[in-house]
Order: C-alpha cells, then sequence, then structure tokens
C-alpha cells in the first residue's frame, strides 16, 4: 500500500495581491493639508471616480421618449437617463400605458446618440440597443394593447415577483444588467411584503411596505451611480397608486403609498389623470352607432423635477379602437395639432404646408424624427434666453 493513500491533500494556497497602498497625506505643521494632496489620497483611497471636479456633472441629462409629443415637448425630451421617474396616479389615468410607451420608445433609439435607430448619428458605429424589462406586479398586461403601443413584446422582459423583497431584488439585479436600458416596476401600490402576505387577515402589519422600500432606495441609488460612473446608461421608471387621506381639511388629500424615502429618491415626479372631453373630442372620437367614446383624453402634472422641463401641464388624446376616418389606428396618440402648432410658432412649417400632415399619417418614422428635432430646437432657444 502506498504510504500517501491515507494523507489529505494540500490545500492550494493562493497567491495574495498586493494591495494599492493610497498616496501618503502631506500635512503642514498646523495639521492642515492641499487640495491636491487631499484629492491624491482620497482618490488613491477611495478609488477612481469618488472624487471630482463639477465639470463631470451631468449638463443636461439623455432622455427616453415617449412619442407622445405633448408630453415629451413638457419634459424636455422625455425619461431622464440616470434617475428614478415616478408616474402617479388614480385608476384608469394612463400611467401603465405610459410605461409601454416607454419601453416601446427603448426598443426604438440609440442609447449612443440618442436618436431613433435608423437616424443613428454616431460615427462608423451601429446603434446601441438596450432592453426594456418590467417587473409587472399588478400582472395584468395586456399583450395586444402593449404590440398596439409599439411595444415588441418578444423582445421585452417581463418578471413577475411574488412579494415585496422579490420585486425589489428583482430590480437590483435588472439594474446591473448592461444590456438593460430601461427598468419599469408596476407598481408600489400592489407590493406586499412576505410578513403580510403570509400572516392572517386579523393580523396588522404596520409600515413593513415602507421598510423593505426603504432598504431599496439606498441600494438603488448606489447602483445607478456606478451605472453613472461606467458611462452606461439606465433609466428606472416605476408607476404608483393614488391613495386619500382621511380628515383633510386644507391641501389636497391626494397622496401616494410606499414611505418618505420612496419621495425623496425620485428626481421625476408625474401625475397622470383621466379628464373629460371637450366638445370637439366628442364629436371627433365618438363612436354613434354604439355610442361609445372611443377615446381617452388624459393630463399630465410634473410635480417634482430635478431635471429640466419645458411645461409643467400638458394633455393628450389616445384612441381606444382603429379610427380610419382620421388616420389613427388603436393605441396611438392624436398629437398633430399639438406639433403642428409649435412647429409654426418655432418657425419650422409654414401654416399652409401640408408636408407635417402627409408624415403623421403616410411616414410615422419621418414624422417621429420631426417631434424629436422641434424638442431639440425648443430647449436650444431655452438655453438662449437664460
Amino acid at each position: 500500500m502506498s504510504k500517501d493513500k491515507g494523507k489529505k491533500p494540500e490545500p492550494i494556497k493562493e497567491e495574495k495581491k498586493k494591495k494599492s497602498r493610497p498616496t501618503k497625506l502631506v500635512m503642514n505643521d498646523r495639521g492642515f493639508t492641499s487640495v491636491q494632496d487631499g484629492y491624491a489620497y482620497m482618490r488613491g483611497k477611495f478609488g477612481e471616480g469618488r472624487v471630482h471636479t463639477g465639470a463631470k456633472m451631468l449638463e443636461d441629462r439623455p432622455r427616453i421618449p415617449l412619442g407622445i409629443f405633448p408630453f415629451d415637448f413638457a419634459a424636455a425630451g422625455g425619461i431622464p437617463i440616470y434617475a428614478r421617474t415616478m408616474f402617479w396616479g388614480g385608476e384608469s389615468g394612463g400611467k401603465t400605458t405610459g410605461l409601454l410607451s416607454a419601453c416601446a420608445m427603448t426598443q426604438r433609439i440609440c442609447f449612443r446618440c440618442f436618436e431613433m435607430k435608423e437616424y443613428c448619428t454616431c460615427k462608423n458605429k451601429s446603434p446601441l440597443e438596450k432592453k426594456a424589462l418590467l417587473i409587472d406586479i399588478e400582472t395584468d398586461l395586456d399583450k395586444v394593447w402593449a404590440e398596439c403601443i409599439g411595444v415588441d413584446t418578444s423582445k421585452m422582459i417581463v418578471l413577475e415577483p411574488d412579494t415585496a423583497e422579490q420585486a425589489c431584488s428583482m430590480a437590483l439585479l435588472a439594474l446591473q444588467m448592461e444590456e438593460v436600458g430601461l427598468v419599469g416596476f408596476d407598481s408600489i401600490g400592489a407590493l406586499g411584503t412576505l410578513a403580510e402576505l403570509t400572516r392572517e387577515m386579523e393580523e396588522k402589519e404596520m409600515g413593513s411596505q415602507a421598510g423593505v422600500l426603504t432598504k431599496f432606495v439606498r441600494k438603488m441609488l448606489r447602483v445607478m451611480q456606478r451605472r453613472q460612473q461606467a458611462n452606461i446608461p439606465i433609466a428606472f421608471l416605476w408607476i404608483n397608486q393614488m391613495r386619500h387621506k382621511i380628515g383633510v381639511m386644507f391641501g389636497t388629500p391626494e397622496h401616494y403609498p410606499g414611505g418618505w424615502a420612496v419621495r425623496h429618491a425620485n428626481t421625476f415626479v408625474t401625475q397622470f389623470k383621466r379628464i373629460t372631453h371637450s366638445e370637439g373630442d366628442k364629436e371627433r372620437y365618438i363612436d354613434k352607432e354604439n355610442s361609445l367614446m372611443t377615446a381617452v383624453r388624459h393630463s399630465v402634472s410634473f410635480q417634482k423635477h430635478k431635471v429640466s422641463i419645458l411645461q409643467g401641464h400638458c394633455e393628450f388624446v389616445r384612441v381606444e379602437q382603429d379610427l380610419p376616418d382620421i388616420g389613427l389606428k388603436k393605441g396611438q396618440v392624436n398629437d398633430y395639432l399639438t406639433t403642428a402648432a409649435k412647429a409654426v410658432e418655432m418657425g419650422m412649417i409654414d401654416t399652409k404646408s401640408r408636408k407635417l400632415q402627409d408624415q403623421w399619417k403616410e411616414e410615422p418614422l419621418v414624422y417621429a424624427k420631426f417631434k424629436m428635432d422641434l424638442i431639440k430646437k425648443a430647449k436650444e432657444q431655452t438655453a438662449n434666453r437664460g
């Protein structure tokens, strides 16, 4: 018998990597140091990207448009990159439809120049494509409606968590996926924590949702910070429902769940509402045979914005079935009149020109490019006036 048969194999020793020592902090007689020495010390100790001058701050964040001109114009281009955006409001306000519109445009733009892929301005490079990922807590998405809005459902990633903890963990992992450009979260109001879902109905569970979201927000901020430092575009868009406070006598009783951490973490907050139609809408969109209104008018107000916007409020109409008489299909937004009015105001078209109207009906891609160029010109004029 071999003598080495009963011996245990020796563990493989891993070579220890030498840690880079930070630059020695130089102090003077009074215990102070220069800015240059302090900067070099912090950079060596905490790593590159942690300390920089204000010149590296974003001047104007790139945007993901929704393809809805009134919204995109008011929001100065759409949903900001490297930011947390919230759509909230009452039922049937258009929140989820707005999220699906953002998913559709995520699939259609280049994430390097943020132009339509067909009009990409990246020299000698193919368009940088990103995927849209949707965390569906409410689980009531309609595939046909999503495709009418323009979403390629075969390329969109959908996750369906059971609990709030799972949803937040999935969102953190999704934010770290380099191929994902937009993470959607629908919705905060529908989240149920593990403790809440496993206990009996008689047992009360106070503040558990807010506690999970507070922890999630802190982690999310760090993940998005790392992506911004690495220059990998990402946007986070979550939906929230509306609640009413009892006994409010002054101010609005409307608010949304999730706790104060969610409120503070948001970069961009918009409230969606479904409003009554004007007399012109009733004549234009009514189905007289069935006495049915075939369109919905939405109102959007921008309540918090840490990024630049052009307007604080907008309205738009989305049709819910094909209207061949006015050239609209199910899911489309009738934004031609608003686009034409702004284009005439800014001198991009003549009042008698029918070119834009022809593009709206027959060349949707050209029309979408025109709307994005119109918003860019409006932003330039606003910057020049400032």
